[in-house]
């Protein structure tokens, strides 16, 4: 096996889309994720400092331990701002390593933070195309475009590009691509008509 089909992205012409999930994704992922830190965080100072989620053994156990108190107190945050930071890194490295390429005749995925997985899939096996815009992407310009493969060549059910900007532009795009493979096709057929008479 050569270098190039190792690397399948190389082989595809000049005119290639790159396509990545919107930014505004990433931008719900981490703040979910710096919510999801900041509440738990919240909830163990509450619990360990107001006495309100506490019962009285535990109100009199903080006050008399305070310099213990803020031990677990230090240790927490340290403990939850570590696994903030991975959380954080691991949303960006999945987002900027999650791609699609568009060319006229291959969709190729890739993703993978450490290991890089890709998957080639030839257009002329597309059998439909849809877009899926909810509200809230028709409004921020983001949607997913699901792919049906035709009976023979699908294995693992439709493909989808998931949250995707621009989204109706990627669609035309390859909706063009397929109606060009079909006039070339067509032409081929004409073209080899007459010689096989």
């Amino acid at each position: 096996m050569t270098a190039m089909e190792h690397s399948p992205i190389h082989t595809l012409s000049h005119s290639v889309h790159q396509i990545r999930q919107t930014l505004w994704i990433l931008g719900f992922k981490l703040v979910g994720v710096m919510f999801l830190f900041g509440t738990l965080y919240g909830g163990l100072l509450l619990f360990l400092l107001s006495g309100t989620f506490g019962t009285p053994e535990l109100r009199q156990f903080v006050d008399h331990y305070e310099s213990f108190t803020l031990i677990i107190l230090w240790g927490s945050q340290i403990a939850i701002a570590f696994f903030q930071v991975i959380a954080v890194l691991y949303v960006t490295l999945t987002w900027a390593r999650t791609a699609y390429y568009i060319s006229e005749n291959q969709l190729i995925m890739y993703r993978g933070i450490l290991q890089l997985h890709e998957k080639v899939y030839q257009l002329k096996h597309f059998h439909s195309i849809e877009l899926d815009q909810s509200l809230l992407g028709r409004m921020l310009q983001f949607g997913t475009i699901s792919i049906e493969m035709q009976a023979y060549a699908s294995k693992a059910g439709p493909i989808h590009l998931r949250n995707i900007p621009n989204p109706k532009l990627y669609e035309r795009v390859l909706r063009k691509y397929l109606q060009d493979m079909e006039h070339a096709d067509r032409e081929d057929t004409m073209y080899d008509g007459p010689s096989a008479q």
